[in-house]
């Protein structure tokens, strides 16, 4: 079976990062994938792996947040997920400059 992997970034404003982070990370347990996903008060920044159909739900969900219909993902096919668990934390920074 191949899997999917995506990257993905969008700098759209979130309000409140902590609940944002909390309702995020209990939708993506629900879904099963595996990855990493930073989020702050300028956006969303993650690389994710799963089966593609985990992975096109998880697109679904994010497009269906109002300012995140347009986020634009990266996607690569891999034997594995590459991913031992899934983190999202909230962070002050989501690119350092």
């Amino acid at each position: 079976m191949k899997y999917e992997v995506i990257l993905y970034y969008n700098f759209e404003p979130i309000e409140d990062p902590e609940t944002f982070c909390n309702e995020h990370k209990q939708k993506m347990k629900d879904l099963g994938v595996k990855g990493r996903v930073y989020i702050g008060q300028e956006g969303i920044n993650g690389t994710l792996g799963g089966t593609p159909e985990q992975i096109q739900n998880y697109k679904e969900f994010l497009w269906s947040i109002e300012g995140f219909e347009d986020t634009q993902f990266k996607t690569d096919e891999d034997d594995t997920v590459p991913f031992a668990k899934l983190i999202c934390k909230v962070r002050d920074e989501l690119v350092a400059i």
